[in-house]
């Protein structure tokens, strides 16, 4: 086991938990039902990782002090400086404003782009696997996200001169007006557990591109990886032969307490936020972000609704629904959660649902064969169950699993069988909140007006999928979904040309595509009377 400063044994083993309450108050107008066995977690003052496949505790980490803080957030201001450069003291026309644009690019894209793409390829099997160890995902899906950050960044190498040109609004003999997009300067992201690089490099890619130095603070869950990432950004100035300043400053990994991460938020050198996360946390992040008047995009929890017509392809239907529900082991804010069928193929889509989750193999991430791997900790296991009795409890009836594996070799270990219930109605729990794992709800929909009725009868709006062989319905129904991402015949992804986020409880703001690098600009009206 690997600590950075000794911790006291009783620290080692904090976990401590909070009481749903929030949700009692946040029902969106409508009827729910809610119990005090429902718990939220409480991270600890401190980093520990923990094997959610064995419970065995790998490594611990200590907070960094006030000091150190300071002295991160004064090297990520040194180091915006230099990634920015001497600004010409002269532009005399649109174009060398945009040459100067370009030149600042290439240098990004040298300096850092081309070698963390070569760095993350190359030691892909090692951050693939602590990955898996960490929290848990299936190691084909930890190699499938390095190539996902991948492809994100050579998105941006390719994109970003376009995106980042200045706009000409008008330009004559008598004035010039311009929109242009310019650095905030040092940006703090929040990350989740669940996707521990996608997450950063997602945020952090547009973000540099546009000028931009950052300091990540990860999850608790995934220190190790955390360290990892930082590495990775170190390693590819070094590379590069990029000065010390940035290296040092550019990209920084923060271990720091929840108390910091608002005293951050309020530093007057911080100028945007970015959170991913649960929306209860969101709510407490924005409005922290929005008392200190600072820049911010929150990236919150999901119901995802996946509607499934009678005219469908229900193969299709089926093989995507298993696909999304499970991905990462059910832990993925897009995945879909409310499954809504119509009445006169429900018991078909029971049926097809069943069987294909009873083939599900679970066990060891690292095992390729295994097609689930376990929660990322013991309390969103032990969350996660008390959430489907409770569902039970309110009228669900349970066709599959539904509480923990009783295989002993999987008993250490934050396990949940797979899960399908049916007959969930709009006042069920499982109907009103995310459930955030392997938990396939069924909802019942006369037709396709009460699908679309009920879809959007959720405080979430982050996305949702239409099944339908009738493109032009399945087109007008999905512009009637309110949420941030629809898709039609295909079920709710991200990419990196494609703008990602939600709506209502969902949070705001996007990440990806020319939008993931607006959100990080000051876009600035500049108007030259000649």
């Amino acid at each position: 086991m690997r600590s950075t400063r000794a911790l006291s044994s009783k620290a080692a083993k904090v976990q401590k938990h909070l009481v749903d309450n929030v949700l009692k108050n946040n029902n969106c107008g409508m009827n729910r039902k809610f119990s005090t066995n429902v718990k939220l977690y409480a991270p600890p003052a401190h980093y520990v990782s923990i094997n959610p496949a064995t419970g065995e505790l790998m490594a611990q980490f200590q907070c960094q002090s006030d000091k150190e803080l300071n002295e991160k957030i004064n090297k990520s201001v040194a180091a915006f400086k230099e990634w920015n450069g001497e600004f010409p003291k002269h532009i005399s026309s649109t174009k060398e404003l945009t040459d100067y644009i370009n030149e600042r690019v290439d240098f990004r894209t040298e300096i850092l782009m081309n070698p963390l793409i070569e760095v993350l390829q190359q030691n892909k099997e090692k951050y693939a696997k602590m990955m898996s160890l960490e929290m848990g995902k299936p190691i084909s899906q930890a190699y499938a996200e390095i190539d996902k950050c991948c492809s994100l960044i050579d998105y941006y190498k390719k994109n970003s001169k376009q995106f980042l040109a200045p706009k000409v609004v008008v330009e004559n003999d008598k004035i010039i007006q311009q929109v242009v997009n310019q650095p905030l300067g040092p940006i703090l992201q929040c990350a989740p557990f669940n996707f521990p690089f996608w997450q950063v490099i997602r945020f952090c890619i547009s973000s540099m591109y546009v000028g931009n130095s950052v300091l990540i603070r990860h999850n608790h869950q995934v220190p190790q990886t955390a360290l990892l990432i930082e590495e990775a950004f170190v390693k590819a100035l070094q590379k590069s032969k990029a000065s010390d300043v940035l290296i040092e400053g550019l990209y920084q990994n923060l271990f720091i307490t929840n108390e910091q991460v608002s005293n951050t938020i309020s530093d007057s050198r911080i100028r945007g936020v970015a959170f991913t996360g649960s929306t209860q946390v969101g709510r407490i992040i924005g409005e922290q972000s929005g008392r200190n008047l600072k820049k911010h995009i929150l990236e919150l929890g999901g119901s995802d609704a996946f509607i499934i017509l009678k005219d469908a392809d229900i193969d299709q239907a089926i093989k995507d629904a298993i696909i999304s529900r499970h991905n990462n082991n059910g832990q993925t804010c897009i995945s879909a959660k409310r499954f809504i069928v119509e009445s006169s193929i429900k018991k078909q889509v029971e049926e097809r649902l069943a069987e294909a989750i009873k083939s599900l193999k679970m066990g060891d991430p690292l095992d390729s064969k295994n097609d689930l791997g376990p929660m990322a900790r013991k309390d969103l296991r032990d969350k996660l169950v008390d959430q489907i009795k409770l569902s039970l409890d309110q009228g669900a009836t349970l066709l599959v699993g539904g509480n923990v594996p009783s295989d002993e070799k999987l008993k250490n270990g934050f396990f949940v069988e797979p899960t399908l219930i049916t007959n969930v109605k709009e006042d069920n729990y499982a109907f009103q909140n995310e459930l955030f794992g392997p938990v396939t709800s069924i909802i019942e929909a006369r037709d396709e007006e009460h699908a679309i009725e009920l879809a959007n009868q959720s405080c979430y709006g982050l996305g949702g999928s239409v099944y339908t062989k009738d493109i032009a319905k399945g087109h007008s129904l999905a512009l009637r979904l309110d949420v941030g991402l629809s898709f039609v015949n295909g079920f709710v992804k991200s990419a990196p040309e494609l703008p990602f986020g939600g709506t209502k409880d969902s949070g705001y703001g996007r990440e990806c595509g020319q939008e993931g690098i607006s959100e990080w600009s000051n876009i600035k009206t500049v108007v030259i009377q000649k």
